[in-house]
């Protein structure tokens, strides 16, 4: 898996570009072997001696001060052609295609261990809240394809956005290349891009804005979806008896005052690394905001911060649904204490007596207001009560409608029974196991597809380092 690390630093990558320069040169006979050779040498040297050390060179002066102190001023050969300001929006881009790749990465993790869980609990049953109130049930699997979906999305925004972000920006120079003619589609190659940003005022000056912006933004976005599922599992510890918890280690914490209390601090961290995630991407916009072209505000490292910071939410995401389990008997509890199934209490009348809809919903709502006046849930008020409700609500639309309710007692909690409720739903994309089942199946699918454009992305990116070691080691 390519993905960024200390060891993949502003150092790591100036070096490459050096090696890359060095064998583009070599090839095209700008630069004598022997040479060649030396200052290879030197430069992987200069790496491999800070490596592992918390500081380790940012500014390509001083890795070029410390390539002349070792082989001397030939040691300048390699930049023809070359300015610190390509070479910086090049190290740039490398380094967010390593944290582009491995969000990628993180986001096919969640995205997997949630259809698992999904498969896993096909059956159990859960309600669904809108407006912070209980609206219907649901199959949980059926809430948990919908997250997998919100982070296919973004999942899908990287992959479209790959082929602008995997282009070259090398060999531009300042902004408008130099008398050296240098081979920027064989420095591009050598690195694994995928092409070259033809104008070299484009490349080196104002794609890093907009480019930088979109990694910066899909991570945004990816937080945001994150987020929303962190704080839907969150409100479930406002509950005496959730439905969904944490069960493993590290995920939970216990109060140094309540013994009761097992506080959900993973979520916590979730929530926090969002709220960065965010806060990076705000900077990235801002510092590219009213500035003139060639000025270095765009160039830091803001959008690289937001992806970074993405990478290590989808890593506290993965151990947090990992560790979620669901209580199938507490989700149909949870349903039985409220009146959600009511509404399809009145799609019954309608469906199957004729009964006018609002006629039904106007009964149902009475039926909801004297069950919590009596503290009773739907299935424990008496049916002659339910009859007189009936009545009143008849009365009240002032219909021709016969005034006896329409259904017998075993027929209405048929209707107001949650998983019967659940099997009735018809539309598409709806709770119903068979529409469950094939959106799993569809969601499986688009995952492995993209595993496999990751897979043969990092393959080509691979090949192209082992491209280059192969010409360097031709030198030894």
């Amino acid at each position: 898996m390519t993905s960024h690390s200390c060891e993949r630093d502003n150092l790591f990558w100036m070096c490459q570009l050096d090696l890359t320069a060095a064998a583009v040169l070599l090839e095209d006979d700008q630069l004598h072997a022997s040479d060649a050779k030396e200052i290879c040498a030197a430069v992987r040297a200069i790496e491999a001696s800070t490596r592992g050390h918390a500081e380790r060179p940012t500014d390509y002066l001083d890795v070029q001060k410390e390539l002349t102190r070792r082989v001397g001023a030939k040691s300048t050969h390699i930049h023809i052609g070359r300015s610190r300001q390509d070479m910086l929006v090049t190290v740039q881009r490398l380094r967010l295609r390593d944290d582009v790749l491995a969000l990628y990465q993180g986001l096919l993790s969640i995205r997997e261990k949630l259809l698992a869980l999904a498969a896993a609990n096909i059956d159990a049953l859960c309600p669904a809240y809108t407006n912070g109130v209980q609206a219907q049930p649901v199959r949980v699997a059926h809430l948990l394809i919908g997250y997998e979906n919100s982070l296919a999305r973004s999942t899908a925004r990287i992959q479209s956005s790959y082929q602008r972000l995997n282009a070259s920006p090398l060999g531009g120079a300042a902004l408008a290349t130099s008398s050296y003619r240098l081979d920027r589609h064989a420095l591009a190659g050598y690195l694994g891009f995928d092409s070259i940003i033809d104008n070299a005022f484009d490349a080196v000056q104002l794609s890093a804005i907009d480019l930088c912006t979109e990694a910066a933004s899909i991570s945004e976005i990816a937080a945001l979806s994150i987020g929303t599922l962190v704080q839907d599992i969150h409100t479930q510890y406002h509950h005496v008896r959730p439905w969904l918890v944490l069960a493993k280690d590290g995920l939970q914490s216990p109060s140094t005052l309540m013994p009761q209390k097992r506080n959900p601090v993973a979520l916590n961290r979730a929530r926090l690394l969002a709220s960065q995630v965010l806060g990076a991407a705000s900077a990235a916009r801002m510092a590219a905001h009213n500035v003139c072209s060639g000025m270095t505000d765009y160039k830091r490292n803001d959008a690289e911060g937001a992806v970074e910071t993405a990478v290590r939410l989808t890593r506290e995401m993965i151990s947090i649904v990992d560790g979620m389990q669901i209580d199938h008997a507490a989700g149909s509890d949870e349903i039985s204490k409220e009146y959600s199934t009511t509404s399809e209490l009145a799609n019954a009348l309608y469906r199957d007596h004729g009964i006018p809809f609002l006629v039904g919903h106007a009964f149902a709502s009475r039926l909801v207001t004297f069950g919590r006046q009596h503290q009773l849930r739907a299935s424990e008020i008496p049916f002659d009560n339910i009859k007189a409700i009936y009545r009143e609500a008849l009365s009240e639309a002032a219909t021709e409608l016969p005034e006896q309710l329409p259904m017998s007692e075993v027929e209405l909690h048929q209707a107001l029974d949650a998983h019967a409720m659940v099997d009735h739903y018809a539309g598409i994309g709806g709770s119903q196991r068979a529409e469950v089942e094939r959106m799993l199946g569809a969601s499986s699918n688009t995952l492995a597809q993209q595993r496999e454009w990751l897979a043969t992305t990092e393959a080509r990116l691979e090949h192209a380092q082992q491209a280059l070691e192969a010409r360097l080691s031709a030198l030894t």
